[in-house]
């Protein structure tokens, strides 16, 4: 852990999220005039369960009113200039046909230079870090989209170019199977590594555009694939499978539901799907 000094108390905090302070504090300048800052770490009592259950409910509502949701990747220095470099690169050829972004990444192939291995594996690194497969991720970036930045090390990226340069890699790494599929090859460098973890990223900005596109978060076709997501995602507190998601259903069933901490996960997986019953008045959930 480290010390930081907090309304003029000395306060112990995980080194991740001392990290994301300094960060922040030395790349976005905006934040020493008097803006405030949510850090749920911070601003919610996470030994008080009662404290922590009241405040949870008010999560959606943040996400959703804050001027910019920022995201830190921790343990990214090292690799966060190459990453940088490439993202910014692919962001410039998503604008480019095919043939041409095609050849851009077949010139990056590990096979063509040993250091090209490095940049794979730096962007391998960053894809997939272990805050992608977090739950509470999904109502963050959906409901402060595209209010959003990416940070890492002493780097960042917005939301909406994160997504173009993801897309561009994978509408073209798949093409170049064959390439990136040498046995000798570093795993980290090869296709079927990528895949998943980008199709994770790209899945979650794939629901907030369709929830832009019928006017809601809480239409029936994006809660869905907020569902899917939902069960192939990780937590901490089993009970999050449910209230990691709340800030994006439907005010009724957040109504329906006080989050209890307290509560085994039969009784809260319960009362979520008689509240989604009751609101939509169906059983096909």
């Amino acid at each position: 852990t480290k010390e930081i000094t907090l309304n003029g108390r000395t306060v112990s905090v995980r080194r991740s999220l001392y990290e994301a302070l300094c960060c922040m504090r030395d790349n976005i300048p905006d934040l020493t005039s008097g803006l405030y800052i949510w850090i749920d770490a911070l601003c919610i009592n996470q030994g008080d369960v009662d404290e922590k259950s009241a405040q949870l409910g008010l999560m959606g509502d943040i996400y959703a009113g804050s001027l910019m949701t920022y995201t830190f990747l921790a343990g990214m220095d090292g690799d966060a200039l190459v990453v940088d470099d490439i993202l910014k690169q692919l962001v410039e050829n998503s604008e480019k046909d095919f043939q041409e972004t095609h050849n851009f990444l077949s010139a990056l192939s590990p096979n063509v230079s040993p250091s090209n291995v490095d940049r794979w594996t730096a962007l391998y690194g960053f894809v997939s870090h272990p805050y992608w497969s977090r739950l509470w991720i999904v109502q963050e970036m959906m409901l402060s989209y595209p209010f959003n930045e990416i940070l890492f090390g002493n780097s960042k990226v917005s939301v909406q170019d994160l997504y173009k340069a993801l897309l561009t890699l994978f509408k073209c790494v798949v093409s170049l199977t064959e390439i990136f599929e040498d046995p000798l090859m570093d795993p980290r460098c090869k296709v079927d590594s990528f895949v998943p973890h980008i199709h994770r990223i790209l899945d979650i900005r794939k629901a907030a555009a369709k929830a832009q596109s019928v006017g809601s978060l809480r239409h029936e076709s994006t809660l869905a694939d907020v569902l899917t997501m939902a069960r192939k995602s990780l937590q901490s507190e089993m009970n999050d499978k449910v209230y990691g998601i709340l800030g994006i259903v439907d005010r009724g069933v957040q109504e329906r539901i006080r989050p209890d901490y307290k509560l085994p996960l039969g009784t809260v997986l319960t009362q979520f799907t008689k509240a989604m019953i009751e609101e939509h008045q169906s059983l096909d959930i």
